[in-house]
Formats: C-alpha cells, sequence, structure tokens
C-alpha cells in the first residue's frame, strides 16, 4: 500500500545497491531495516507503523452480552435456592421436633392409663385425651419437660388435629384450679395427668404484658405471674360433650 512516489525513491536507493529486479514491498522494507531509511522516510514508515499499531478493542458481541445476562440471572436463582432449602430445613427440624414431643407425650399418656382415679372422676377417651366428668372438659397433656410460655403455646398451636381433633387452647387461669386436689398425689393433682413429683407449674394463656404470663402452682394452690422465658408445664383443655 505504498504511494507511487514512495516507490519512485526507493526504485532509485535500490538501483545504487544493484537492485535492478522488481522487489515487493516486504524486501524493500527489509532493505531499508538493513541499510537504514532517510528522514523522509524514518517519519513516513514510523507513522504508518505506529498507525498500524493502534489498539481497537472488540466490541462484545450481543451473544456475549446475552450469555453473561443469563448467567447472572442463574446465579441470582442459586442464591434464592439456598434461602429456600436453608428455611425449609429449620421447618423440618421444628416439625421433627413437634413429632418427637408428640411420641413422648402420647408414650406417657398411654402409661398413665394405668393409674386412673379410683373414683373415676377422670376417663381416658380416644388418642389418650382425659375427660373431667366433673366440669366436662377434655385435657390433653404436653411433653413431659419443662417449657417456657413460649414453646406452651407452640405445642398447643401445633396439635395434630387429625388425630386429637379441633379446639383446642391453652387453659384459663380459672379452669387449672378444677383439677387441683389438696393432698392428692406428691403435688396435688391425680397421677393420670402427671408422674409423680414434688413441683408442678402449669402455663395458662392469660398474659399481662409481653414478658409475663400467669402460671397456676399446683404445689401451692395459687397463680403467679411468671417471666415468659421461666419453666412450667404445657396443657391443652378444650370443652367436652355433657
Amino acid at each position: 500500500n505504498i504511494p507511487k512516489e514512495k516507490w519512485a525513491i526507493l526504485e532509485r536507493m535500490l538501483a545504487k545497491e544493484g537492485k535492478n529486479r522488481p522487489i515487493s514491498a516486504r524486501e524493500a522494507l527489509e532493505s531499508l531495516k538493513t541499510k537504514g531509511k532517510p528522514f523522509f522516510l524514518s517519519r513516513f514508515f514510523s507513522s504508518e507503523k505506529k498507525s498500524r499499531e493502534v489498539f481497537i478493542p472488540e466490541k462484545k458481541s450481543s451473544i456475549s452480552q446475552e450469555l453473561e445476562k443469563q448467567i447472572e440471572e442463574e446465579k441470582k436463582k442459586l442464591e434464592a435456592l439456598k434461602v429456600i432449602t436453608g428455611k425449609r430445613k429449620k421447618e423440618e427440624e421444628k416439625l421433627r421436633k413437634i413429632e418427637k414431643d408428640t411420641q413422648k407425650m402420647e408414650a406417657r399418656n398411654k402409661e398413665s392409663v394405668k393409674n386412673i382415679s379410683k373414683n373415676t372422676r377422670y376417663n381416658i377417651l380416644k388418642s389418650c385425651i382425659i375427660l373431667d366428668t366433673k366440669t366436662h372438659l377434655e385435657w390433653l397433656i404436653g411433653p413431659d419437660k419443662d417449657t417456657t410460655w413460649y414453646e406452651a403455646k407452640a405445642w398447643v398451636d401445633s396439635i395434630d388435629k387429625s388425630i386429637y381433633g379441633t379446639g383446642w387452647r391453652m387453659p384459663e387461669i380459672k379452669e387449672l384450679p378444677t383439677i387441683y386436689e389438696r393432698g392428692k398425689g406428691q403435688c396435688n393433682i391425680d397421677t393420670i395427668f402427671v408422674s409423680p413429683r414434688q413441683w408442678l407449674w402449669v402455663w395458662s394463656e392469660e398474659i399481662d404484658s409481653s414478658s409475663s404470663a400467669l402460671c397456676f402452682s399446683f404445689h401451692s394452690g395459687f397463680e403467679n405471674w411468671l417471666v415468659h422465658n421461666c419453666s412450667g408445664r404445657a396443657f391443652a383443655v378444650r370443652s367436652g360433650r355433657r
């Protein structure tokens, strides 16, 4: 791509070197490199070389841009899936815990059938539900362990309706003294409800603030306000058929 006038100058230079045959541009440039080139030619060729070496960044094709966009979208979906999976694992752990507590409760209730009151006040119904024939209240006893008020509430709300039916709630504070029997057992309650023990606190549904709830002490026969995080037992109750 060298102009004709430039070629003329090259031919004269080559003629001085004894080269009369036609040469290629490559040969001409190689000759100039080995022999040196005049000032005006050096500027010419250096400007050409510089212009040829200018870096022009390639524009990303629309296909590459679309591919990167898809990759980013897939990353976002993966992160969202991790969050959902984490929540699902927590829910499964919670359900397993409730199921385990329910199984313990059923085993304890079956064992308590052997300790039915001699005065036949309490009857064992389907799924170990305890019917108080005096008040016509039906009772369901929670896991045999100390729980906070929040845990007791969560257990009552999670009672399996397909097994125990509906209508279960935490007892009112006035309902708990109805199963209090002074002098019976070690904690003034029939052994059909709990295994013999010296101390028994049962949570009621009544709260006065975000931090306290009423709890009934079967040891003393009195009610007391306790902080939600204190230890008590979970009972559920509902109105029975008369």
